[in-house]
């Protein structure tokens, strides 16, 4: 199965509840499925984390975002820029088109 996971952030560094979390539940997921993490890239990326997750099979795609946006929910942040920016959009569509996405998830 093919599952697409939507983060508001790359789960690295593993400094709290929230991206520790996320890691487990892709480490997990990727276990038995094709996954592929879409993440706002809110702050400076850590090579490392991602590459940790791509060794685990996880595509990772991350969308600059701008590191002064409020705290809002999730579905707010994806509703925006589904609305608004372009390049997640198309990245989101990349993702899908590139493969038979089969599930969703989203934290």
């Amino acid at each position: 199965m093919k599952i697409l996971f939507l983060s508001p952030t790359v789960p690295f560094p593993l400094t709290d509840g929230g991206r520790i979390r996320v890691f487990n539940l892709l480490k997990q997921i990727a276990e038995k499925s094709d996954v592929t993490l879409l993440a706002l890239e809110t702050q400076p990326t850590n090579a490392d984390g991602v590459a940790q997750l791509q060794q685990f099979g996880i595509q990772v795609h991350l969308v600059p975002n701008a590191p002064t946006l409020p705290r809002v929910s999730f579905s707010t942040l994806v509703n925006a820029f589904l609305k608004r920016t372009t390049h997640y959009r198309c990245t989101l569509r990349a993702a899908c088109l590139s493969s038979e996405i089969q599930g969703v998830g989203r934290d």
